[in-house]
């Protein structure tokens, strides 16, 4: 039997499981999100997520995980993007991914 590197997102990931996942995502399934994360996230917001990004890459959203990052996962919920769109136990393994995708110039 033969087993294969790529999580299957039945459980929580690490940092580097999490972003096999999410690189292993179709680009259709997370277009869309993408898209919708850049038109809700005003540029000013984006400009300070990507400083926070470049100042510490592994790390930058520690501080924000409760009240920003919950916002985002709550947003992605009610438009439809929860759990249930993605194959994956809690958005909090790919939220991140997500977002970073989306402030990507």
């Amino acid at each position: 039997m033969e087993f294969s590197n790529i999580p299957d997102g039945k459980k929580p990931m690490n940092f580097s499981t999490q972003e096999v996942f999410y690189n292993n995502l179709p680009a259709e399934k997370k277009t869309p999100v993408v898209e919708l994360l850049r038109r809700e996230i005003s540029e000013q917001d984006q400009e300070k997520i990507r400083a926070e990004i470049a100042a510490d890459p592994e790390n930058w959203i520690s501080p924000y995980h409760f009240f920003f990052g919950m916002s985002i996962r709550n947003l992605l919920r009610q438009k439809g993007f929860g759990e249930d769109y993605w194959p994956i136990w809690n958005l909090d393994d790919i939220y991140v991914w997500l977002l970073e995708e989306a402030v990507r110039r």
